[in-house]
């Protein structure tokens, strides 16, 4: 009695799985998740300078002036028209054929007069996209940005800044392309000018980026006109990773809620375990099986004991005798009954010295020779041989 807990009719369930099943929990718990993730797509998953960011300041740039002497035109790199909208801007221009390198493009510059008005960080994100179309040339275009590295980069010493330069092959029609940011590269040259060796140059976090550059390719065409025209760039985060995580922990918990709805918790989560005191009952096969067991075993050495004696003393059917001793242990009543004799007989030759006769008929047999037949069927030599072998 000490040892029962309840032994009450009445079932307590436990509070938290009253909590669990509720419909207030099962809505509540996936608001903080839903939020979050909200909250990362939304703030710093991207950061857009076109169209036209208020803080950046857009600037063409190229190699040169157009001279007054209209007949040097061609050797110098000239714009003919820059458009500049906050949406899109279009530049046309001609490269000069003086210089080995000429270069025109546009130039979006993120910082004021100092550091601290450095106002682009592209530390967390993973790429860049851009509208582009490119008519006249080779359509090569030059993509860079100059990151501002603390302890090592100045202001005043462009030398200094870190570029990450990549190259596109641009088409004439609008089209968009997404650039993972891995993939821009510091020119070797940049390292050579630095004058020191690469492994002493700290690295940087892409956190303070000075400006934005879409300029010609390093061979493109010279003295023939060339466009570049821009409508969107924006650098972004790659959430896929992140969104198929949560999208993948809703699946579960949805789930999990369809199925505690449909079946109960208790069948979703196990049974629920109430320490109760068992009563001591058998099945009526059981207590027939014993029945003749017992009986059996005390009465096993009477030469007259027959399957109808048993079933008149235990009120046990003929048919059912049968039954059980066949499912039980695959025997029927007379074997089972040599069984038991043998299995004595064998233990006296063993341990006693009792003659074969004497011992056949203690176990129950009327008669030696009928013992003999018996023994050697069951255990495959006779009584004697038994005898002598152990």
């Amino acid at each position: 009695m000490g040892d029962i807990k309840n032994e009450a009719s009445e079932i307590t369930i436990n509070p938290i799985l009253k909590v669990l099943k509720s419909s207030y929990f099962q809505f509540l718990i996936p608001v903080p998740l839903l939020l979050w993730a909200i909250g990362i797509n939304v703030a710093q998953s991207s950061v857009s300078i076109l169209p036209l960011h208020s803080n950046f300041s857009v600037i063409r740039q190229d190699d040169g002036i157009i001279p007054e002497d209209s007949t040097q035109r061609n050797f110098i790199t000239h714009i003919d028209s820059f458009t500049k909208t906050d949406s899109s801007i279009l530049i046309k221009y001609e490269l000069g054929t003086g210089i080995e390198y000429p270069y025109a493009g546009i130039l979006f510059k993120t910082y004021r007069d100092s550091t601290d008005s450095i106002m682009l960080n592209l530390s967390k994100m993973d790429y860049l996209d851009i509208d582009l179309a490119v008519t006249g040339g080779k359509q090569e275009v030059n993509i860079y940005f100059s990151e501002f590295i603390d302890g090592y980069t100045s202001l005043s010493k462009e030398m200094s800044w870190r570029t990450f330069e990549y190259q596109l092959a641009g088409e004439s029609t609008m089209k968009r392309y997404r650039i993972n940011l891995k993939d821009f590269q510091t020119n070797p040259w940049w390292f050579q000018q630095q004058g020191v060796p690469q492994h002493d140059i700290p690295n940087g976090s892409l956190k303070k980026i000075l400006n934005l550059v879409i300029e010609n390719g390093n061979y493109e065409s010279k003295g023939v006109p060339l466009t570049i025209e821009v409508k969107n760039i924006r650098f972004g985060r790659d959430l896929t990773e992140f969104n198929m995580l949560a999208g993948i922990f809703s699946l579960i918990y949805f789930v999990a809620i369809f199925l505690i709805r449909k079946f109960g918790l208790r069948k979703v989560m196990g049974p629920v375990v109430i320490p109760y005191r068992q009563l001591d009952i058998t099945s009526y096969l059981d207590d027939d099986t014993k029945k003749i067991e017992n009986y059996v075993a005390v009465n096993y050495t009477d030469p007259e004991l027959t399957v109808k004696k048993l079933c008149e003393d235990t009120g046990i059917t003929h048919a059912k005798v049968q039954v059980i001793l066949k499912k039980q242990f695959q025997l029927t009543f007379r074997q089972y009954l040599n069984k038991i004799k043998i299995h004595e007989a064998k233990r006296l030759l063993q341990e006693t010295d009792r003659q074969v006769t004497e011992i056949a008929f203690r176990v129950g047999y009327k008669n030696v020779t009928h013992f003999n037949r018996i023994f050697k069927e069951t255990e495959g030599i006779s009584p004697i041989q038994f005898r002598k072998s152990n």
